[in-house]
């Protein structure tokens, strides 16, 4: 006979079998079943199946290609500073987010200092196309 699978109520791993009745049973808990149904979960084997559909799915969703687009990344305030007049998200040391313009509200010199606060910062995405044009506000 295959290997036993563990007991479906504790995960126990001592399974034993009663020849004589054609029973097995879990020495941990004394959960029993007939020798032909112990290792037979439909539900149980539906699940796994599934969940490894899923994981399957998951990882074709978040792969990346070998070049990740930038403007896809927070940027390290220490790394770069965004260009002049440049819409960004930045990011701050209390989990904060804002959208600013650089430099009309900072300047170069003041969004340096403010790397105390700001820790990183991302171009805003681009807007999204409703009804063939780009939404503004």
């Amino acid at each position: 006979m295959s290997e036993m699978k563990p007991c479906p109520f504790c995960g126990g791993t001592k399974i034993c079998t009663e020849k004589g009745i054609n029973l097995n049973y879990c020495d941990n808990c004394s959960a029993e079943s007939n020798v032909e149904h112990w290792n037979t979960r439909p539900i149980e084997d539906e699940l796994r199946a599934r969940i490894a559909e899923l994981e399957a799915e998951i990882d074709q969703l978040t792969v990346h290609g070998d070049i990740e687009r930038q403007d896809d990344k927070w940027i390290p305030v220490s790394e770069r500073l965004p260009e002049d007049l440049q819409s960004i998200i930045v990011f701050t040391k209390d989990r904060k987010t804002y959208i600013i313009r650089f430099l009309e509200l900072y300047g170069r010199e003041g969004f340096g200092s403010l790397s105390d606060i700001v820790t990183h910062w991302m171009p805003l995405p681009e807007p999204p196309i409703v009804y063939g044009k780009v939404c503004e506000e």
